[in-house]
C-alpha cells in the first residue's frame, strides 16, 4: 500500500483489521464500512474514543454497519500484508480524503506534508468528508457529521501537538 510508512501503528492495525473483516464477509476489497467496523473493534483507537465523546453508541453503530456491509465476493489470499491490501473505489476515495485531512492537520501545525503520522482520527475524518463522496448512512443516523467531528479533532490536536496519532 502506498504511504504505508506514514500510517501510525493504530491506523495500520485498523487497515489490516478492515481487511480481515472484509475477508470474513466474503468481500474482495475493503469498503468504508469495513474501515469503520475495524475502528470500532480496536481497543484504544483514537477514532473510536472520538465517536464515544460525541455520544455515539459504538455497539449500535457496529451492528448497523454489519447490516449494511456487502458480501458474496471472492475472498482474498490468506498471506495478508501491506502490499496486498485491496480497497474498493469508495474506500480509495476515503483513503485520499484521509491523506488530505492529515495534510490539513500538518499545515495547521506549521509542518510540511509527511511531517507526521496519519492516524485513525484522520481516517474517520476522511470517511465523513463530504468531498469524499462517501455517504455512510449508519454514521449519520448515529449523529456523526464531519463538521462537529473536525472541530473535536482540531481541539484534540491542539492539546496533543507532540503526540503521535494512532
Amino acid at each position: 500500500m502506498k504511504y504505508w510508512h506514514l500510517c501510525s501503528a493504530g491506523l495500520r492495525q485498523t487497515i489490516l483489521a478492515a481487511q480481515s473483516i472484509a475477508r470474513q464477509q466474503g468481500s474482495e476489497a475493503i469498503d468504508p464500512e469495513h474501515l469503520v467496523l475495524a475502528m470500532l473493534t480496536l481497543d484504544g483507537c483514537t477514532a473510536c474514543r472520538l465517536l464515544a465523546e460525541l455520544g455515539v453508541d459504538t455497539h449500535a453503530l457496529a451492528a448497523a454497519l454489519r447490516a449494511e456491509a456487502d458480501g458474496g465476493l471472492p475472498i482474498l489470499p490468506e498471506d495478508g500484508g501491506p502490499d496486498d491490501v485491496c480497497f474498493s473505489a469508495s474506500a480509495e476515495r476515503v483513503i485520499q480524503a484521509t491523506w488530505l485531512e492529515a495534510r490539513r492537520a500538518w499545515a495547521r501545525q506549521g509542518r510540511g506534508p509527511g511531517a507526521g503520522r496519519v492516524g485513525s482520527a484522520h481516517l474517520l475524518l476522511g470517511i465523513t468528508n463530504p468531498a469524499g463522496g462517501i455517504q455512510l448512512s449508519a454514521l449519520r443516523r448515529h449523529g456523526v457529521f464531519h463538521g462537529e467531528l473536525a472541530d473535536r479533532v482540531r481541539r484534540r490536536e491542539a492539546a496533543e501537538t507532540s503526540h503521535d496519532p494512532d
